[in-house]
């Protein structure tokens, strides 16, 4: 599913999930929302964008933006599911993720974030996987 579609669904449906783990996410609403047609990010053109978002120019504010979705669940007083969050310094997603931790601790939402050198590899992530499962394992096996 990938850590943007973690996200996504785990706030989307925060009923059904006690946590959240997203390693390098794609947490790319705010870059590519109103991308013209000539737009590329990590060699990905605006129509693929297009294929998997819908129309671009609703995107931010609604249900695929996970910035919103938080801002939705904390305005209805809704509980969040808890997040772990990693990304490498050296991913070229690595500004996307910071930002959303930034955006995080802006609104005062609990999580863990954590970084360290890597790229956007099996290699990172296989390293990232153990410290998040221990992580998540060690969550209430209900949310009280």
């Amino acid at each position: 599913m990938g850590g943007y579609g973690a996200i996504r669904n785990g706030l989307k449906y925060n009923t059904r999930f006690a946590g959240i783990i997203a390693l390098s996410a794609a947490l790319i609403p705010y870059k590519i929302a109103n991308a013209s047609p000539d737009f590329t990010h990590n060699s990905m053109r605006q129509p693929y964008f297009q294929s998997v978002f819908g129309d671009l120019t609703k995107l931010l504010g609604s249900d695929k933006d996970p910035e919103a979705l938080i801002k939705q669940l904390a305005a209805a007083d809704k509980q969040l599911p808890n997040m772990y969050l990693s990304c490498g310094t050296e991913d070229f997603l690595y500004d996307v993720n910071l930002r959303y931790h930034q955006f995080l601790l802006s609104e005062a939402i609990e999580h863990t974030y954590k970084e360290k050198p890597g790229d956007h590899t099996w290699e990172f992530w296989d390293e990232g996987i153990e410290d998040a499962l221990n992580w998540i394992s060690a969550l209430p096996s209900t949310k009280e």
